[in-house]
């Protein structure tokens, strides 16, 4: 079966670079896969991909190195098993606040013994190769979200789910739950303890923790904080930054 080059990476004590696709374009993600990322995330929940097109944002990403994931729209169980099927290698789960969330998308990613996916890998078998059945439970990748109160208030309880991979932090939404304004790269010491709270409690525990960041310097300094999986931006961030930069060197010329 084809490995997990995350979490390859991470049995190296690596950190993995990951980006993410919020329109549903295939070119737009086998582009993102072509940059020398690790891994991409295929965005279901703010983005424009759902269920119907995410065969073939998962198929463009297959002609790239980077490994497919996928952040869903709501960790439904009937939701987990088609992105997994589709041929996703990891699973980010938005919102999970509770244990038994976290148990839930373990129990619905994973193949009995450990959990209740049914079988039928339509897609992911071609991606996966030979052996899917077999390693599918220790290929794949899912992670928690902590982006509420109350998932940081239940976070020692989330870490504990056996099965569960890493938390991944949601800065944005953290922020509000914390009642500031979101955005790039907060500065918020309330804020910054929370997330240096969840990295060193996962840590302690053999979890692996992600970060969205607002570009590269942000995501560098995330790396060098220690996290292990660190986004630089999106594609519509990107863009509109990269424009932005561009228009402002013709305007001043």
């Amino acid at each position: 079966m084809r490995p997990n080059s995350v979490k390859s990476l991470w049995s190296q004590n690596k950190t993995a670079s990951c980006g993410w696709v919020s329109c549903d374009s295939p070119l737009i993600a086998e582009t993102m896969g072509q940059s020398g990322l690790d891994a991409v995330v295929v965005d279901m929940q703010h983005g424009m991909t759902d269920l119907q097109s995410l065969p073939a944002m998962l198929t463009a990403l297959a002609t790239t190195a980077a490994t497919p994931f996928v952040r869903l729209a709501s960790g439904a169980p009937a939701e987990v098993m088609k992105a997994l099927d589709a041929g996703a290698y990891g699973l980010i789960c938005p919102l999970v606040n509770t244990a038994e969330q976290a148990e839930a998308l373990v129990a619905s990613a994973s193949y009995p013994p450990r959990g209740g996916r049914s079988f039928g890998p339509f897609r992911a078998k071609y991606y996966a190769g030979d052996g899917y059945l077999e390693h599918a439970n220790d290929t794949v990748l899912t992670m928690a979200m902590i982006e509420t109160s109350e998932g940081f208030q239940n976070l020692d309880a989330i870490l504990a789910v056996e099965g569960l991979d890493a938390v991944f932090v949601g800065p944005a939404d953290l922020a509000l739950n914390f009642g500031y304004t979101p955005g790039p790269e907060q500065t918020y010491d309330p804020l910054e303890q929370a997330m240096a709270t969840i990295l060193e409690q996962s840590h302690k525990v053999g979890k692996h923790v992600g970060i969205f960041c607002s570009n590269g310097a942000g995501a560098a300094l995330r790396k060098s904080q220690g996290f292990d999986l660190v986004v630089p931006s999106n594609d519509t961030y990107a863009l509109a930054r990269l424009l932005k930069a561009d228009i402002g060197l013709i305007n001043d010329a």
